[in-house]
């Protein structure tokens, strides 16, 4: 329902991109706000939220990035703090 994407931000993840976009929506489904998160990562294949923490799939070992020493990697990110 859309009273529930005032309180869960979507996350978008960008291959071409290079970053996880945080998008924040009101009750009605109205965009608010937008945040570019992790662009030091690279090419971003999959972002999920689950239990409480945000899971994000890199891609720079495909030919289309420039892969790093630690590609490619999936990030956990738990937040300290509740989202507001």
């Amino acid at each position: 329902p859309l009273e529930n994407l005032k309180e869960t931000p979507l996350y978008v993840g960008g291959l071409r991109g290079n970053m996880v976009m945080r998008i924040d929506l009101d009750d009605k489904g109205n965009f608010i706000r937008q945040e570019e998160l992790f662009i030091e990562y690279g090419r971003i294949r999959t972002v999920v939220y689950y239990e409480g923490s945000l899971y994000v799939a890199t891609n720079n070992r495909d030919g289309r990035g420039i892969p790093g020493e630690s590609d490619d990697i999936i990030l956990k990110i738990t937040p300290v703090f509740p989202p507001d």
